[in-house]
Formats: structure tokens, sequence, C-alpha cells
């Protein structure tokens, strides 16, 4: 499982360059490795793609398993 953090820095400036303000936002993205799932311990969704959160504390909400083999 590989986390990433995506982060937007917005800053407000005056007409002559001057810095009036600046806004940090994080969002993390977490990705299974190569053949395996993401399980949200909460509620047992499990997803084979990237999920994306604003919160850092959801990132242990996930694990990652290996997905269910099918019987013939």
């Amino acid at each position: 499982m590989t986390i990433n953090i995506i982060q937007t820095i917005t800053n407000i400036l005056t007409e002559n360059g001057e810095l009036i303000s600046s806004k940090k936002a994080e969002g993390y993205i977490i990705t299974p490795a190569e053949g395996k799932l993401l399980l949200n311990k909460a509620t047992g969704e499990t997803f084979g793609y990237k999920i994306y959160t604003y919160h850092k504390s959801a990132i242990n909400d996930y694990i990652e398993i290996e997905p269910k083999k099918e019987e013939n």
C-alpha cells in the first residue's frame, strides 16, 4: 500500500505581487499494491483502485488484503 500527499497552496497577492494571505490544503491518496485490494475496516467495503481522503486519520481505516480466489 502506498500513501501519497496532494498539497495545494493558494496565495493571494496584491497587484504588485505582495503576499496578502496564503492557504494550504492537503489530501491523501491510498493506493493498493499491484494485485491487492484495500479493505475499509469500518464498512467492510473493498476497493481495487486508489482512494482519496481529506483526513489523515482516515488512512488508518484501510488495510491491504489479498483478493478472494474464486472456487470452481
